[in-house]
């Protein structure tokens, strides 16, 4: 068995096998909790990272006013998801530019306000992930081919 992990492809093979196991975690509890993750911002400007509705959000807030009041550390929030929750779907006033197999950019307007969304949807992630660790921990080995030994001919006539 200590054998098998010799070799960056296989040791390349468990990491890739962990993070999709983590991403896949993530994409569960995102079913039922939603948790944001914010950078620290000050004035006009925040960016923020949600996992809600099956996706990773990335959202850029920029707000019509610089509010120098309106400073925040890193933050992480945590919010149950509710049986009468909403998706991004039915917001009024969201514009998706791009809505495609479950990707989405979009924007959304409010008062005084500028909401850029760009939703990844996990699947997208752990699956590629899933099968890239399965053909690096399935697949066979390449066997070294052995050098060639060049040993120097016997002169001749000695």
């Amino acid at each position: 068995m200590g054998g098998f992990f010799h070799g960056r492809r296989r040791k390349i093979g468990v990491v890739t096998l962990m993070m999709a196991c983590v991403l896949m975690g993530g994409w569960v509890r995102s079913q039922f909790i939603t948790d944001n993750f914010g950078g620290p911002t000050q004035g006009r400007f925040e960016v923020g990272i949600n996992s809600i509705d099956n996706s990773i959000d990335f959202a850029v807030f920029i707000r019509g006013s610089a509010d120098k009041t309106n400073w925040r550390m890193p933050y992480h929030d945590v919010v149950e998801n509710g049986p009468n929750d909403v998706a991004f779907d039915s917001f009024d006033g969201f514009i998706w530019l791009i809505n495609i197999c479950g990707f989405r950019i979009g924007f959304f307007l409010p008062p005084q306000c500028f909401h850029l969304v760009c939703l990844v949807p996990y699947w997208s992630i752990v699956i590629p992930l899933t099968l890239i660790s399965a053909y690096l921990l399935l697949s066979k080995p390449r066997v070294a081919k052995p050098k060639a030994v060049t040993e120097p001919t016997p002169a001749e006539g000695t």
